[in-house]
């Protein structure tokens, strides 16, 4: 469900576009739809976390339960080996999203409070105060932080899959080996279990750190598109600063001519004057 906006923000929106910039009301507007999607993003990315380290925690006691006294051979241990890091790095990925939403909500707040100053400076100035619109832009830096860390969450994700998948591989070799053992014992022909499904670990736990995967793949194309209109938005202030700026710079120059010409008109009125006071004492001495 879509959030609404503060209304110094709606505020500012229509005066921007009230005031022939409804361009950068436009993109302003983009970033803030794009930042509320990020924080639902946020949350449901850490809920869904959350639900990983849980079904982490059930598979490890049922791991150390059915093991009970038996002597653990290479394959247990590495198991539990695998177990412990994927509960540090869903540790890790868990403080990260938790820091990226912390920073989203700034973002949008600050964005809030910024939209009343804006709008009562330019209330006051009119599109002179256009640089206070640049504040907004802080946000891209924010933005960006948040895309490497989600790069960063992509790439540990993809190794965790890997280990998970070669643990996998591994436990179907160990199963092979340990039911032809019996089946050579008995007499019977050894036979290929490549086409049986994962083992239930690989099976399970593959798959959430895949879905986790296309989050923060979904989550880098929203903040991609906020950068995006963030710069545009840098941009268009940019240019109506320059336009502002020129259109002063010929009135200036406008008023500028006026002067010199009146200028011109008053030192050729005084040169009349001096003529005719002149003109007028010779007539008198003669």
């Amino acid at each position: 469900m879509e959030k609404a906006m503060d209304p110094s923000v709606i505020e500012l929106l229509d005066y921007l576009k009230g005031a022939e910039m409804s361009q950068a009301a436009e993109k302003m507007e983009s970033v803030l739809k794009y930042v509320n999607v990020m924080e639902e993003k946020l949350d449901e990315m850490i809920g869904q976390v959350e639900g990983m380290r849980n079904d982490l925690k059930r598979y490890e006691y049922l791991q150390n339960r059915s093991l009970g006294e038996k002597v653990k051979d290479k394959v247990s241990e590495k198991v539990s080996e695998t177990i412990a890091y994927a509960k540090d790095l869903l540790e890790k990925t868990w403080i990260r999203l938790r820091a990226m939403k912390n920073a989203v909500r700034k973002v949008k707040e600050r964005f809030e409070m910024e939209a009343a100053e804006t709008l009562s400076m330019m209330k006051s100035r009119g599109k002179q105060a256009l640089n206070k619109l640049l504040e907004f832009t802080h946000a891209r830096q924010i933005l960006e932080d948040a895309k490497e860390r989600m790069e960063v969450t992509i790439k540990e994700a993809d190794q965790m899959i890997e280990r998970l998948e070669k643990l996998g591989s591994e436990l179907r070799e160990a199963k092979q080996k340990r039911n032809n053992a019996f089946r050579s014992f008995a007499g019977k022909e050894e036979k290929v279990y490549d086409n049986e499904k994962q083992p239930i670990l690989a099976a399970i736990s593959t798959m959430p750190w895949k879905n986790h995967r296309k989050s923060c793949e979904d989550s880098i194309k929203l903040l991609d598109k906020g950068i995006s209109k963030l710069q545009a938005l840098a941009k268009d202030v940019a240019e109506f600063e320059k336009s502002l700026s020129s259109n002063n710079s010929r009135h200036s120059d406008h008023r500028g001519l006026d002067f010199l010409r009146q200028g011109s008109w008053a030192r050729q009125f005084l040169r009349r004057k001096l003529r005719d006071r002149a003109h007028g004492r010779r007539q008198r001495g003669s």
